[in-house]
């Protein structure tokens, strides 16, 4: 009789004890199941929420991290005029942020339908001829999510066809697998597009796609804000040479009257 209530009443004690530490804040671990009865049960139950808290606790504390993460890119971005730095700090931002090899941004071309990579981040060289490469709507990957308007993961890149020569060129001599692809949205028009592409096959989740778009919304706006300050900076740039130019004009009208008076006063 004692030694069957010992064997009840210790993993009981257990538990209570790991329900302690739980309201103590204090990590815990699964209580091993010895009986296969209702004490087992309860054990087993236990287990159970116990791996459930954990995993509850450690997107809670991921989720924290990416809000910080973000909140720290967004001032760092804001913090941006001129247009060309600021994309460079979005795609190199988005990299780290997805722990990725290579990052690029892709921009559309006025009103047309032709978007051309404006930025990119590596953690190797890429060839320069990357820059300023073009692909329009429906073309590989990008040109997929541009006529969607949703982001997508691909599992493995030596399986897609895509849309760059020089990043498939890259891709395949580096091995790139993974990506997410991600639009930057307008008025809900698609304007640019995020990429991340890791060496790891099948490396993103749907929460690491949720992560970037987060990103990409952050992107837009800042996007929007430079590209604005560019066009306030040129209308100043053609002011000011149309007020010197002005300027020089009267000058020189001025001149052009004074020596007309000059002759006029010898003639008299």
């Amino acid at each position: 009789g004692f030694v069957l209530a010992t064997r009840i009443v210790s993993p009981i004690k257990q538990i209570a004890n790991r329900f302690r530490m739980l309201a103590e804040g204090e990590s815990m671990e699964t209580i091993e199941v010895k009986l296969k009865d209702e004490v087992g049960q309860l054990t087993h139950s236990f287990n159970d929420m116990t791996l459930s808290l954990e995993k509850k606790e450690s997107a809670l504390r991921r989720k924290a991290d990416e809000s910080a993460a973000l909140y720290e890119i967004a001032h760092e971005i804001t913090a941006q005029v001129d247009l060309k730095p600021t994309l460079d700090l979005i795609v190199d931002r988005a990299r780290n942020l997805l722990q990725a090899e290579v990052g690029y941004l892709a921009l559309r071309e006025g009103e047309t339908e032709v978007f051309s990579v404006q930025a990119r981040s590596c953690s190797d060289d890429l060839d320069d001829s990357f820059d300023g490469a073009q692909f329009t709507v429906g073309e590989g990957l990008g040109g997929r999510v541009i006529a969607n308007g949703e982001g997508l993961i691909v599992a493995d890149l030596l399986k897609e066809k895509l849309a760059i020569p020089q990043l498939a060129d890259y891709a395949e001599k580096k091995e790139l697998r993974s990506a997410i692809v991600v639009p930057l949205k307008r008025q809900g028009k698609v304007s640019g597009v995020l990429y991340v592409n890791s060496s790891v096959p099948d490396n993103y989740q749907t929460e690491d796609k949720d992560l970037l778009n987060s990103l990409a919304v952050q992107a837009t706006v800042s996007i929007e804000s430079a590209e604005l300050y560019e066009r306030v900076r040129e209308h100043a740039a053609i002011l000011e040479q149309t007020v010197q130019k002005r300027t020089e004009e009267l000058e020189q009208t001025n001149l052009q009257l004074e020596e007309a008076s000059t002759h006029k006063s010898a003639f008299l």
